[in-house]
């Protein structure tokens, strides 16, 4: 028969692709999963394969979701929640996801993170998060609430509050220590920060995210306004667009291993670049 003899002649086994096979079965099932509310989030998420990361990547973002959905494939590696309404980061919600390396959070308006929020997140690389609704008081920003992130290395926080939020008053920031890329909006550090012997990369600069800005509301850099980065081996620091009313002689000089310094006020600043480069000691 036809068919015999073709069987007979291609004796030579396909070729599989076991990565790819691998993906494509994780994404088959969840396709046929069904938790307490599997059905919303299959609808409002997308699953294909993360190249980057080499397993699944799960969009779920402008799925009007007001809480992380559940039942995400456990081979998840970078999950996209932005432009949702979540207030709440709850304890254990992404513990399932031993494989997550990246977790987009951008748009959100997120009040609080719970102490265990990120439990079991220990291969997290990167975390966005954009326009937040976050005062980084001990109840909003629990101190032991980024303890399980070991092996984030760059992290984009920035808040969505038209006052800026005390950010020294938030100890949890100590606990990164693979930390290497941080964007913040912050106008002074606590000693915490002082713990970041990895970080390379500090940016305070304006950003525009999605149609949304988020300025620099640095005005007054004093003498000890970075003094706790002294022993924290950074090589660029990002003021570009921040306001730069004053800058004194010697605030930055406790970075010691600076390499690239942006510094262009806004165009409201009270200083002009002559003016910035006279105050500026060589660091």
């Amino acid at each position: 028969m036809p068919v015999a003899k073709l069987l007979f002649q291609n004796t030579t086994k396909p070729r599989i692709n076991t990565r790819e096979a691998i993906v494509f079965y994780l994404v088959s099932v969840w396709a046929v999963v069904r938790g307490e509310d599997g059905s919303k989030v299959s609808k409002n998420c997308t699953f294909s394969e993360d190249d980057q990361y080499h397993g699944v990547k799960v969009d779920c973002s402008f799925g009007n979701f007001s809480t992380v959905p559940r039942n995400l494939p456990i081979n998840t590696t970078s999950l996209y929640l932005n432009h949702n309404n979540i207030q709440y980061l709850l304890n254990n919600q992404f513990s399932q996801l031993l494989n997550l390396k990246y977790l987009n959070l951008n748009l959100n308006p997120i009040r609080a993170i719970q102490e265990d929020a990120f439990s079991n997140l220990n291969q997290l690389q990167e975390i966005q998060l954009y326009g937040h609704n976050l005062n980084y008081s001990e109840s909003a920003l629990p101190d032991e609430s980024l303890k399980p992130l070991k092996s984030l290395k760059r992290l984009n926080i920035r808040s969505n509050l038209k006052i800026s939020a005390n950010i020294s008053s938030s100890k949890g920031f100590r606990h990164l220590w693979s930390l290497e890329s941080l964007v913040i909006d912050a106008i002074e550090f606590n000693v915490g920060f002082s713990e970041l012997k990895n970080l390379k990369h500090l940016d305070l600069s304006k950003k525009d995210i999605d149609g949304a800005t988020f300025g620099c509301q640095l005005a007054y850099v004093t003498n000890s306004t970075f003094s706790v980065f002294k022993t924290v081996p950074i090589l660029t620091l990002d003021l570009e667009n921040c306001l730069l009313y004053s800058i004194e002689r010697h605030a930055f000089a406790p970075f010691l291993k600076l390499e690239n310094l942006i510094l262009i006020p806004t165009s409201s600043s009270l200083m002009s670049f002559p003016e910035v480069i006279k105050n500026v000691t060589r660091f």
